[in-house]
């Protein structure tokens, strides 16, 4: 993520350990990434980034979708790189 373009520079990488098969859940693992870019775009329209905030709105969106569709709860870890020095 560029900081000062405040844009997603690179593509969502979702890695999964256990909790779901990545060939039966593709339409869910779409729809994390979905859910990623729009929660993203709260956090990109604002003149400072709030790393921590942004990793947690983005942990707790995906936990409630993922609740919500498969009644598991994994952990879900975001790592968000800023591309500034």
């Amino acid at each position: 993520i560029s900081a000062k373009q405040k844009k997603i520079l690179g593509e969502v990488e979702i890695v999964t350990k256990g909790f779901v098969y990545v060939q039966e859940s593709e339409e869910i693992l779409n729809k994390v990434k979905e859910l990623f870019y729009k929660a993203s775009e709260k956090h990109l329209k604002v003149k400072y980034i709030n790393w921590n905030e942004y990793k947690r709105d983005i942990r707790n969106v995906v936990n409630r979708y993922i609740y919500q569709e498969i009644k598991r709860r994994p952990i879900t870890i975001p790592v968000i790189i800023s591309t500034e020095v």
